[in-house]
């Protein structure tokens, strides 16, 4: 990728035009552009110690550290590289590099207890009071308590730690009754029994109905305090109920996945949204910047291409490639593509939508070797794990050595059909990383799941296999009934066989036809509505994407049209 710098001009550009021209054009842009010879995380390598050699301890120095940073040379590298240097340059210089250093490499976002708790106090005019020790029982995590006033009106401050949030409980009353919450400092949420939580920030004001079953606590990365006022009543009292939990939904997760696939989850590493979408977007935003590249395997899923350009990263495609029938990885051109563009991170696909591959350990163990070289994140996006034919999927996380660089995005919505419920499974075993996810998230406003998708998967997990079971047989029928139907029928339209998934992908070269020409055919004539190939990277053209999960009768009425429209092809 070309290092653009337009920095010489800036500065320079009246007073010494020719040294900002051969600053922007030639040094950067043309020696820091020959990533052929030498990748960017090199040149930043070998630039730091020169720099540091000099004592050139300066705003370009600094400039170069975050180049390096961002180039791929993680903390300890750093570090490790001013300790080598050291012993060559001079004791001095590396106290003033690891100075600058230690400025770069910190996450401002890591505080600690102490000083997070200074900081929220000092974001607010009310106390914080004593720990709510009287409550603990009904709280997630720590909570403090300040009276504000008892007279007329009871208010009170109450302050929540990040990620701690009451039990369910109702503030019942014959008459009046209920309680309104002001938000004063941080980040938190409200929650009515069967609604959508909602977020509160400063200033705002939730009104809660007296004999309406509720929470409400902070969000996982802020401190929260809100005004709890008593509203007046009647025979007014509060009832404590169950804990606001994810523990049962885990288990049945957990239970599962260790049945299916020999992986053990932990429940730490969880983070639950609405869908993979979502996940895949955050990931994306979390872990890389902007003008960053991502690799993809084309044809695959058009979402992957779409949240990266919506996000300002860019795409580069090692495109699979078709062999008798079988897609495969061209794993040189896959690493040479990582190496070039100085990939930050790869999405994968698996099984792989729409061409119906399950990657081999073989394979797998290539992808994990060449991005662990280059220390490229892995978002491997595996919602339609529970459908490999051959029960031979492999989840990513196993790749123990290599997890910490890993996201893993499931669901239950496409195992078992519960697509409108809105619950995705993101599994990410560094906390660093998985901090790094939720910020994105939570500052998305779509982080928060639905409670009857969560009480639906949960169920599903724990009763849906014998469903499961019984769906996989049909849809392998389904699939072998229109290989066979294809094959007798209209044999010009070429089935790639699948090993995966309920989605077919099938070859339509034969007809000769443009894109949109058979777009038309099939809308117009055979009032079929597939998916276009073109959708999933331009090695798409001329497929059609067609999903089989389906009854046999409206599939056998589906490839009839379709052998209408094409008889006379």
């Amino acid at each position: 990728m070309a290092v653009k710098q337009t920095a010489g001009r800036k500065e320079l550009g009246e007073f010494a035009p020719k040294f900002a021209e051969l600053n922007d054009d030639v040094l950067f842009g043309e020696v820091w552009s020959r990533e052929d010879k030498l990748s960017l995380r090199d040149r930043s390598l070998v630039t730091v110690t020169s720099l540091m050699s000099q004592g050139l301890i300066d705003s370009a120095f600094r400039y170069h550290l975050e180049s390096a940073k961002k180039n791929g040379i993680t903390k300890e590298e750093i570090t490790e590289i001013l300790t080598h240097n050291a012993f060559y340059a001079g004791w001095p210089k590396a106290w003033a590099a690891f100075r600058m250093a230690k400025e770069v490499w910190n996450d401002k976002n890591e505080e600690t207890e102490d000083n997070t708790i200074e900081k929220h106090i000092s974001s607010m005019i009310f106390p914080i009071g004593e720990p709510n020790d009287n409550f603990a029982q009904y709280f997630s995590g720590k909570s403090f308590l300040a009276p504000v006033s008892k007279d007329q009106v009871g208010i009170f401050n109450v302050t929540f730690e990040p990620k701690c949030r009451n039990n369910w409980h109702i503030h019942h009353s014959e008459n009046g009754g209920g309680q309104i919450l002001i938000c004063v400092s941080g980040r938190g949420y409200y929650q009515e029994w069967g609604k959508k939580a909602i977020e509160m920030l400063p200033g705002d004001v939730v009104n809660i109905p007296a004999n309406v079953k509720h929470w409400h606590g902070a969000a996982p990365d802020s401190w929260f305090s809100h005004l709890a006022v008593e509203v007046p009543g009647e025979n007014t009292s509060n009832e404590w109920l169950e804990a606001v939990s994810d523990e049962e939904y885990f288990n049945a997760i957990k239970k599962w996945y260790l049945n299916k696939f020999d992986i053990e989850l932990k429940q730490e590493w969880l983070v639950i949204t609405p869908v993979v979408g979502v996940a895949l977007a955050q990931s994306v935003k979390a872990l890389t910047n902007e003008n960053d590249y991502v690799l993809i395997n084309n044809p695959v899923y058009y979402t992957f291409s779409k949240i990266v350009l919506d996000n300002k990263r860019q795409i580069i495609s090692s495109d699979l490639v078709l062999r008798d029938g079988h897609y495969e990885i061209d794993f040189s051109d896959f690493e040479n593509k990582i190496k070039q563009y100085n990939v930050k991170m790869f999405l994968l696909c698996s099984p792989h939508n729409p061409i119906g591959r399950v990657w081999t350990k073989d394979e797998l163990d290539k992808i994990v070797k060449i991005c662990s070289k280059y220390k490229v994140f892995i978002v491997s996006d595996e919602i339609h794990c529970d459908f490999a034919w051959n029960n031979n999927h492999i989840c990513l996380l196993k790749y123990e050595n290599y997890k910490d660089h890993i996201i893993l995005c499931t669901s239950p919505t496409k195992t078992f059909n519960l697509a409108g419920l809105q619950i995705s499974n993101i599994f990410i075993p560094d906390i660093d990383v998985r901090k790094k996810f939720q910020r994105e998230l939570w500052n998305s406003g779509y982080s928060l799941v639905n409670i009857m998708g969560l009480v639906a998967g949960e169920s599903a997990y724990k009763n849906g296999e014998n469903w499961l079971n019984e769906l996989k047989k049909y849809i392998i029928e389904n699939i072998k009934y229109t290989d066979d139907f294809l094959k007798k029928k209209i044999p010009k339209i070429k089935l790639i066989y699948p090993e995966g998934t309920y989605l077919l992908w099938l070859d339509f070269n034969e007809f000769n036809l443009s894109d949109d020409m058979l777009e038309d055919l099939l809308l117009n004539k055979a009032k079929l509505w597939l998916d276009s190939g073109k959708k999933f990277g331009k090695t798409g053209s001329g497929f059609q994407r067609m999903n089989v999960a389906l009854s046999r009768a409206k599939l056998k009425c589906a490839l009839e049209s379709l052998e209408k429209a094409f008889k006379d092809l």
